[in-house]
C-alpha cells in the first residue's frame, strides 16, 4: 500500500515560515506593523496547539512581528473559527485550523459559518495519524481479528 502523501517533517513545518515574506508583500504597505494573532480552535497541548506553537517563532521571524498563539476552544473549534471569520480581514488574525471545521455541516444544525465560502486555506502544515488503541491484554492484534466481546455490564 502506497501512501498519498507523506507526513511533514519538523524541518518541513518549521520552514512553513518561510513563505509568509510573500504574503506580507501581497498585502502592501508595512504590513505587519504590530502582532499577528494565531487562534487555534482547541485546547492548549492538542495537535493543533503543537503545531501552531512550533511554527509562531518562525513566523515572527519571518514577519519581524510577534505572533501570538491564542486557544479558543469548544463547540467542536467553532468557536475559535468564528472568532476568526468575524475579526477584521486584515491578515492580523489567522487560523491553525483542521479539518473538524469543513465538518462542521455533518455535525451541526444550524452551521454557524460556510466553511467553503468564508475561509481559503492556504497552506498544509502537518498530517497527524490517528491510531485505535486498546489494552495490551484484549485478544485482539488488529482490526481484522474475530474478537469474542464480553457481555455488557448490568446499568451500563
Amino acid at each position: 500500500m502506497a501512501a498519498a502523501h507523506a507526513a511533514p517533517t519538523r524541518r518541513a513545518l518549521l520552514a512553513a515560515p518561510l513563505l509568509l515574506p510573500s504574503f506580507a508583500r501581497a498585502q502592501g504597505g508595512t504590513y505587519p506593523d504590530r502582532p499577528v494573532t494565531m487562534v487555534v480552535p482547541f485546547a492548549p497541548g492538542g495537535s493543533p496547539d503543537i503545531a501552531a506553537r512550533l511554527i509562531a517563532p518562525g513566523m515572527s521571524a519571518a514577519l519581524g512581528q510577534t505572533v501570538v498563539v491564542e486557544n479558543r476552544a469548544g463547540a467542536g473549534s467553532t468557536i475559535g473559527t468564528r472568532s476568526v471569520l468575524t475579526a477584521k480581514p486584515d491578515g492580523y488574525t489567522v487560523l491553525m485550523g483542521s479539518i473538524s471545521f469543513m465538518m462542521a455541516p455533518l455535525t451541526m444544525d444550524p452551521v454557524p459559518f460556510d466553511s467553503a465560502a468564508s475561509f481559503r486555506v492556504v497552506s498544509l502544515l502537518a498530517t497527524v495519524p490517528y491510531i485505535l488503541v486498546v489494552r495490551a491484554d484484549f485478544p485482539a492484534r488488529t482490526i481484522a481479528d474475530p474478537t469474542p466481546m464480553p457481555p455488557p455490564m448490568r446499568g451500563s
